[in-house]
């Protein structure tokens, strides 16, 4: 690939390869906090009184060691993908990581992933059309150019 192309590549996929480490780093401390928790060793933890509290607590709790399970899971996609956009190849797996990293869900750090997966993003929709450009030997930028489709009225 072109080294321009990788060049223009190289920041959004340090990017995105941060993002995956901080995620992948923040879900694992979250879910040993949950075992320290669960095995005792933090002492004695003062759960809600109220029946209805204490339901909204352990759902709370169920619900946020899932979503770091989740993040944990899918941290080395994200990693993986930024690698591969670093070296210019499996643009479609990059994508997929960066909508990872975005999503709040799989995303321990989506206040990182989300600006980060959007700029991912749209460089990955900019450097698909140089690399085209670039297979063909046409290194310039061309405008964008409307396609009217002519339309022919059948009798």
């Amino acid at each position: 690939m072109n080294n321009d192309v990788l060049s223009k590549v190289r920041t959004p996929a340090i990017g995105l390869l941060v993002t995956g480490c901080l995620n992948g780093g923040i879900a694992l401390l979250t879910l040993l906090s949950g075992l320290l928790r669960l095995t005792g060793l933090t002492g004695n933890e003062a759960l809600p009184t109220d029946q209805s509290e204490r339901i909204g607590f352990f759902v709370g709790t169920v619900v946020s060691y899932c979503i770091a399970l989740i993040s944990l899971l899918l941290a080395p996609v994200i990693i993986y993908g930024a690698v591969q956009m670093m070296n210019g190849r499996k643009m479609g797996l990059t994508k997929i990581a960066s909508v990872l990293a975005i999503v709040p869900l799989t995303s321990c750090c989506c206040i990182a992933g989300i600006p980060i997966g959007i700029m991912v993003l749209d460089n990955s929709k900019q450097t698909r059309s140089q690399r085209t450009l670039s297979k063909t030997g046409i290194i310039f930028d061309l405008p964008r150019q409307r396609h009217e489709r002519k339309h022919s009225i059948v009798t």
